[in-house]
């Protein structure tokens, strides 16, 4: 009984994860923090190097900010 019902708390976790995973944005908008994460001192230098380092069809300027596909977050390079 005690394997059933931990098998019940695994299916609830990873059910949880899925939908976390499936809500994330698929474009993430360039920002002081996410630079600030990746070792950039400005948004002006993560701009660049993603200019640069990733396809276009990754990196996309819409309207007055850049946004980067959450496939090339694993391409951003710690600066």
């Amino acid at each position: 009984m005690m394997l059933a019902q931990e098998l019940a708390q695994i299916r609830s976790d990873l059910q949880v994860i899925k939908q976390f995973v499936l809500d994330f944005p698929e474009w993430i908008p360039l920002s002081d923090s996410l630079a600030k994460e990746f070792g950039y001192s400005t948004v002006d230098g993560l701009r660049e190097y993603c200019k640069k380092n990733i396809h276009p069809s990754l990196f996309q300027k819409r309207g007055r900010i850049y946004h980067i596909h959450k496939s090339a977050i694993a391409i951003l390079k710690k600066g």
